[in-house]
């Protein structure tokens, strides 16, 4: 699923505002979407006729400069990936922050996870591995999920796999943690 959500308020991030998302989303996915919609929307400050009605502390402060939208800028590839033995991705066994171009993250093969993400934007679901592996048919299912932003657009992932081999052959270093 990839959504990208604007023109949120402050009184949108509230608890019980009722944010778009997904029914059954994972309090953690939930949370973790959330504060990077906050993150994302940035801080609006007023601009023209209610920009002239804020007293300025002194002639030429900062407050004299015409306010703008500034987004926040800086993290622009980050995902919160999560595996969990079963069919639910909650409770989570593993957690882990993979981010891509910049420095951070405790993903221990971020380079690797990065380099077949950066094909196809992110989107998990679009995923291509090369992987000729030879996976037993016995179900131990894992569950993996992965919510963040790529580039701009807030991403949520989740899938569940018969096997910790089918994990890994499909999604490659991604969710090898």
């Amino acid at each position: 699923m990839r959504r990208l959500f604007t023109g949120l308020t402050c009184a949108d991030l509230s608890p019980g505002a009722g944010l778009p998302l997904r029914a059954g989303l994972p309090f953690r996915a939930a949370l973790s979407l959330s504060l990077g919609v906050a993150l994302s929307v940035g801080v609006v400050a007023p601009s023209g006729a209610a920009a002239a009605s804020i007293p300025r502390p002194f002639p030429g402060g900062p407050a004299a400069h015409s306010a703008a939208w500034h987004p926040v800028r800086g993290i622009s590839r980050a995902l919160l990936l999560t595996i969990a033995k079963g069919e639910s991705a909650t409770p989570s066994d593993r957690v882990v922050l993979l981010q891509c171009g910049s420095p951070g993250g405790t993903h221990p093969r971020a380079t690797e996870a990065c380099r077949l993400l950066d094909p196809v934007k992110g989107d998990l679901g679009d995923l291509k591995t090369s992987s000729d592996a030879r996976c037993a048919r016995h179900y131990e299912p894992m569950t993996v999920s992965a919510s963040g932003m790529w580039d701009g657009h807030h991403l949520y992932f989740e899938r569940t796999f018969g096997n910790s081999c089918e994990l890994h052959a499909y999604t490659g270093a991604v969710f090898n943690f």
